[in-house]
């Protein structure tokens, strides 16, 4: 097994940014329930707005075509997944 110091920094900062991302989304919960368009802080303002978005349905649509025409029109592409795990007796924290 390789090692190298950046695992255990990426390791921490992994934990750091979802602990973040908790904060985050506990904050925007709290300011969507004030039901305010416009809400202002001591340092920054904010302005919130509802907007529509919409995504295919390809499971409907996988139903309407043959397996030839979801391959040809299949694009695969590659990515990177890092799984982080503690070693031995070590304790992530965030």
């Amino acid at each position: 097994m390789t090692t190298s110091k950046f695992v255990d920094q990426y390791a921490v900062a992994a934990a750091q940014l979802k602990a973040a991302q908790k904060t985050v989304d506990d904050l925007k919960a709290k300011i969507l329930a004030l039901g305010a368009a416009e809400i202002a802080g001591d340092k920054f303002a904010l302005k919130i707005s509802t907007y529509e978005t919409s995504r295919l349905d390809t499971v409907m649509v996988k139903g309407w075509l043959t397996e030839a025409q979801i391959a040809e029109a299949t694009k695969t592409s590659t990515a990177n997944r890092i799984t982080v795990a503690a070693r031995a007796n070590q304790r992530l924290a965030a």
